[in-house]
């Protein structure tokens, strides 16, 4: 009789194990890029940028499609079916983490006299904003990549006319084995290089 009452127990407790395993989600933050050495990618390392422009600007809400405005990752399998990952997710919404990317990267390279995220006790100049298209990653037959469809766009202030815009749709490739972290490690690294192309784009149009 204990025989019998013994191997259930032991398979509960074996199940119990694997279930804490599996049920285990993963969270994944976006920031710049660390090299090998430890450094970061740094927009000096590749830009000679100009001197502080005269200008305040204010890093307003960014938005995102419907379907990407969440802490899911999403997969792309087919042409128009996307998937959601249930134990892997983002630390926070993308388009809150992308906002905090490009407001940390232009104060840390001093681009304009005043960024911030929040309105100022004095009216900014300009008002920036970011629409994020689609972010994803894409297993479609042989194809493994990372994938950002977003524009970041610069407002007057005073009259709410577009001043400049960035729009890019990129892609990434990844191993058909690389985990999720690669798949992370490359949306920033996408990300690093088009606050550098914006950065540009605010040095010579703005």
């Amino acid at each position: 009789m204990l025989k019998y009452f013994f191997l259930p127990a032991l398979a509960l407790i074996v199940f119990s194990s694997c279930s804490k395993e599996a049920v285990l989600r993963k969270y994944y933050v976006l920031h710049p890029v660390e090299m090998k050495s430890g450094a970061k990618i740094s927009p000096d390392s590749v830009l000679h940028l100009k001197p502080l422009l005269p200008v305040s600007a204010e890093i307003i809400p960014f938005t995102a499609s419907r379907a990407f405005s969440q802490s899911k990752i999403a997969l792309r399998t087919r042409s128009n079916e996307i998937n959601y990952y249930f134990y892997h997710l983002w630390a926070e919404k993308p388009e809150t983490a992308i906002r905090f990317y490009l407001w940390n990267t232009l104060n840390e390279q001093k681009i304009f006299k005043r960024c911030e995220l929040s309105a100022f006790k004095e009216t900014p100049d300009v008002l920036i904003s970011g629409v994020i298209r689609e972010i994803e990653r894409v297993e479609r037959n042989r194809d493994h990549a990372a994938h950002l469809n977003m524009v970041f766009q610069v407002f007057s202030y005073q009259d709410n006319q577009l001043l400049l815009e960035h729009s890019f749709d990129r892609f990434m490739t990844l191993r058909e084995d690389a985990p999720m972290n690669d798949f992370a490690v490359a949306v920033a690294r996408m990300i690093d290089e088009e606050i550098l192309l914006f950065i540009q784009k605010l040095n010579t149009d703005l």
